[in-house]
């Protein structure tokens, strides 16, 4: 064969495969294209509860759409998950939160771009420009669902910040309120109907009706000086004179304290129902400070100086017969140090004098 002819050939050849290997290079990236694309990223999730049975969710994208549900499903069950699949350009989210009382809900979630989505409630849609804060009550027999347009740009996206912004927020806090009562007043509380009133009544925060469950207790007043004792004569008084009045222990003393001055004694912040317990029978160490028959333990706020705890003293009809202050010494981590001698925490005072846990904390 003429050489010249191979190298028209050769030349023939190279020009045809430099035509084709752009054409073949192409249909690679379109396939490894086509393969690449993904359903839009998801949300990070972050739940968590707030004493007196409300949760919290809160659905989190990088790209900057957040969306956050509080329900009051004490007891029962959450769940969230996605049906997209790989080459799907929309992400699906599907969740529900199930009481056991049975009655629950679920919802839906569509987007695109991580920044705009279609939301549904038990296939009700919400608008998310209205709003994207949701609270959902099941506790009653008609189903709410609240829709709030707050600001959650700023809100530090953890357990911490979620719990503090809610708390921070009327309409959140007052839900959180509501089923603390909602939960005080429960059989999971404490059992007992007199002392689940008592809890609510605390836990309301309302002077009110924590006014109208003292009961006082009636001594003859002194004039002698001293610490502890009945209450002291006011000006006038003969020694002996009955007089009403609610006991009042710590920090640091034991006051006896008059019907007059009682709101400011009542007015304390409680923020939850740490425990209940039923007093073991045995001797009142004083009579002027008599501990009746249950003691229920409130966590207070971060208002008050000092006080960790609120013991409420009860009697068998759920009346409030004595206030302890627990004024208890901390480390720097702000937990209890218990001391030797010295029944500060609940737990130290609930293995002295508890015949039985009410309320475990």
């Amino acid at each position: 064969m003429n050489p010249q002819s191979n190298d028209w050939v050769l030349s023939v050849a190279k020009r045809r495969l430099g035509l084709v290997l752009p054409l073949v290079f192409s249909m690679i990236l379109l396939t490894l294209s086509s393969c690449a694309r993904t359903t839009p990223p998801g949300p990070n999730e972050i739940a968590g509860a707030v004493e007196g049975g409300v949760t919290y969710m809160l659905l989190d994208w990088q790209e900057g759409l957040r969306i956050m549900i509080w329900d009051d499903i004490a007891y029962g069950g959450h769940y969230s998950g996605s049906t997209s699949s790989n080459t799907d350009p929309i992400f699906h989210l599907e969740g529900s939160g199930q009481g056991a009382n049975n009655r629950g809900y679920e919802y839906t979630l569509e987007t695109s771009d991580g920044l705009q989505a279609d939301f549904a409630i038990d296939g009700t849609a919400y608008d998310l420009s209205q709003g994207t804060v949701f609270l959902v009550s099941v506790a009653s027999d008609e189903k709410q669902v609240q829709q709030l347009n707050l600001d959650l740009s700023g809100m530090s996206p953890t357990d911490d910040g979620i719990v503090a912004f809610g708390k921070d927020i009327p309409e959140i806090a007052a839900f959180i309120t509501e089923n603390e009562i909602r939960f005080a007043q429960s059989k999971e509380a404490t059992g007992v109907p007199e002392l689940d009133g008592l809890a609510a009544a605390i836990l309301s925060n309302d002077m009110q009706a924590r006014r109208e469950l003292v009961h006082y207790t009636t001594a003859g007043c002194t004039n002698v000086d001293g610490l502890g004792g009945p209450p002291k004569c006011q000006p006038g008084q003969a020694d002996g004179t009955p007089v009403d009045y609610l006991p009042v222990l710590g920090p640091g003393e034991g006051v006896p304290v008059l019907p007059e001055a009682i709101d400011e004694t009542l007015d304390f912040t409680a923020e939850s129902l740490y425990a209940v317990f039923r007093r073991a029978d045995e001797p009142i160490r004083d009579m002027y400070y008599p501990p009746g028959e249950y003691g229920l333990f409130f966590a207070t706020g971060e208002g008050e100086s000092n006080i960790q705890y609120v013991l409420v003293h009860a009697d068998m009809s759920g009346r409030i017969v004595r206030l302890d202050y627990l004024a208890c010494p901390v480390n720097e981590a702000g937990e209890i140090i218990e001391m030797e001698g010295l029944a500060c925490s609940p737990e130290q005072i609930m293995e002295r004098d508890a015949a039985e846990l009410l309320l475990m904390p």
